[in-house]
């Protein structure tokens, strides 16, 4: 059977704000999911493929009329459709809905055992598309020129015809190239000419190969980032919004990718990925604490001074990130650490993090709370 790419979400229903795209081989993948929605979504329940149209919704009892409505051409036809500034009408022969913003077809926490979803659609899989094949009037062949592409994406350029959200920022515009590419040989070209980028001593491709890679963890390209990335200089940042929190942010987004069992490249991202957060000056946000938590744990508890201290709120977040992928039992280690190693400042974080859960009758806040009354003022550090 032929590849068929799959919607992110199982597919995605979208306003009139949104594109749908008119070629059935252009699908939603994770990095664009918030800004194209499905064209091929069929519903569970009639069988039908889902029809759909922008600035239209129904009036009076439209929905009463499920069944004409999606057999009709020109909905405006319809004395039950009227024309309106925003949303999308969408209808299978059996349900009808209008979109105002965005629907997800499953969430990624959805529980099939809790019942369906909102709606019965979900995508149909969409066909790989045939190179020479066209993005918003641009011709992508098998030996389009990537690099000129991808330095006109960095100065902000997008086609007239892209989508206004991809129009505001251009790395959804390539997002979208390269989920046209998925699953065609022309994307490990595309890839690497990304990874060109990192080496080109121009801030602002580097900071657009740095957001890139983050949202395309799995790439073949990855042992080359690495391999830039090791030679890659803070001055390079200078023009640019990219610094170490997004090398980092990247890293961390191959290390704890999932799905596969992890090869020398990841061993590589965690070995940086461990590097760059024991740097005191390195920014980590609530989101990087708990990356990194889910990456190993037990290293971010045997560590937690070194990380801690340097950063204000430091000691709160690591604990509560330890919380948070549920390993209880390292907030005792990682207290314990921080107790006897941290200064006064990140030991009264430690202490303050303690009282304020101590009332949710977490166990661990019980013992940190008796650990701390034995320790002095001055703390212990060796």
């Amino acid at each position: 059977m032929a590849r068929r790419n799959i919607c992110c979400n199982r597919g995605v229903t979208v306003g009139s704000s949104g594109l749908v795209p008119s070629d059935p081989t252009e699908f939603a993948g994770a990095a664009v999911v918030a800004s194209v929605g499905c064209s091929r979504l069929r519903c569970k329940l009639c069988k039908a493929m889902v029809r759909n149209r922008a600035e239209t919704a129904l009036v009076g009892d439209g929905r009463a009329h499920v069944a004409e409505l999606y057999e009709t051409d020109d909905w405006l036809t319809l004395n039950y459709v009227e024309r309106v500034e925003t949303g999308r009408l969408y209808a299978c022969r059996c349900t009808v809905f209008l979109e105002p913003r965005m629907t997800l077809m499953e969430s990624e926490d959805h529980d099939p055992s809790e019942g369906d979803a909102l709606l019965p659609w979900r995508c149909a899989g969409h066909a790989l598309p045939k190179p020479p094949f066209d993005i918003d009037g641009v011709t992508i062949g098998p030996d389009h020129d990537f690099v000129e592409l991808l330095a006109s994406t960095a100065r902000g350029e997008v086609p007239e015809a892209a989508a206004p959200s991809q129009r505001v920022a251009a790395i959804q515009w390539v997002y979208r190239v390269r989920e046209r590419l998925t699953g065609l040989p022309l994307v490990d070209r595309f890839d690497q000419t990304m990874a060109q980028s990192l080496r080109s001593g121009d801030g602002v491709r580097i900071a657009q190969a740095l957001l890139y890679f983050k949202h395309a963890p799995a790439s073949a390209a990855f042992p080359e980032v690495l391999d830039a990335l090791g030679t890659l200089e803070e001055s390079a940042y200078a023009d640019c919004d990219g610094d170490v929190w997004d090398v980092l942010s990247l890293l961390l987004a191959r290390a704890t990718d999932v799905g596969r069992r992890p090869d020398e490249t990841d061993l590589t991202a965690i070995r940086r990925v461990r590097e760059l957060a024991l740097v005191p000056t390195t920014s980590l946000s609530s989101d990087h604490w708990i990356d990194l938590a889910k990456l190993d744990a037990d290293w971010l508890a045997r560590h937690a001074t070194a990380l801690a201290e340097p950063r204000p709120g430091g000691a709160a977040k690591l604990l509560t990130s330890l919380y948070t992928v549920e390993r209880d039992e390292l907030v005792v280690v990682a207290g314990t650490h921080l107790a006897h190693e941290a200064d006064a400042t990140t030991r009264e974080q430690v202490r303050a993090w303690a009282t304020e859960n101590y009332y949710s009758f977490r166990p661990e806040c019980f013992v940190l709370r008796q650990l701390f009354d034995t320790v002095s003022d001055e703390g212990v550090r060796a």
